[in-house]
């Protein structure tokens, strides 16, 4: 995963990235994610 992702300074100011494991859909209605959550981290720029 680190060496395909974009360097957080490539990144737009206010850019969201987001992971999902294998074969797993970004949708609330995949039963794998109906219980899911969300992690939010925001930095600082510097």
């Amino acid at each position: 995963l680190y060496n395909n992702i974009h360097h957080p300074s490539k990144l737009n100011v206010g850019a969201d990235f987001h992971c999902f494991k294998d074969k797993i859909e970004p949708k609330w209605e995949d039963p794998i994610c109906a219980n899911g959550g969300k992690w939010t981290i925001s930095c600082g720029k510097g």
